[in-house]
């Protein structure tokens, strides 16, 4: 009738959406922290002087860059040269904090105590084929080792292919 009141009444909720929205914070933050990668790391052959289809002697190139904004500590990058190509004798940049000999071949091992945000350390060693490519050789991918207490992470470059001239 006119002239009557109503009174209407209606809440919201504010607290469902809220809820969502820092689920999804948190899932994102997990994702950043667990599929980013801390670090990058590549590996790269250039051919320096090659004789009649043998790849003589090769420069290897290594490069670890901190992807993070905080600092990494202690890091190792370790490398392996089959045993197919002589020990590098030569280190460009940085000797390695360790070198282990194996059956299978040469092991080098960077230690690196601290890694600032944007960092990139480059390791570079030659190398000396002793035998003729015929096709195509593989040099196995370096890797990245971070430790944190009890756990560690591994991040492994791609490999190298070495193809005959």
């Amino acid at each position: 009738m006119p002239g009557d009141t109503k009174t209407i009444e209606y809440r919201t909720d504010y607290l469902t959406p809220l809820l969502i929205l820092l689920l999804i914070i948190v899932v994102v933050v997990v994702l950043y922290v667990w599929v980013i990668s801390p670090v990058s790391i590549t590996k790269k052959a250039v051919t320096l002087h090659s004789r009649k289809g043998n790849i003589a002697i090769m420069k290897v190139l290594i490069n670890v860059r901190n992807n993070r904004k905080t600092t990494l500590h202690n890091l190792s990058v370790v490398d392996k040269v089959p045993k197919v190509i002589k020990a590098p004798t030569e280190f460009c940049l940085e000797r390695p904090s360790t070198t282990e000999i194996h059956e299978d071949g040469t092991r080098f091992i960077w230690h690196i105590p601290t890694l600032n945000p944007g960092q990139e350390k480059i390791y570079s060693y030659k190398i000396e084929s002793n035998i003729k490519v015929l096709g195509k050789m593989r040099l196995p991918s370096a890797v990245a080792v971070i430790r944190k207490g009890m756990k560690k992470r591994i991040v492994k470059s791609s490999n190298v292919i070495l193809r005959e001239e």
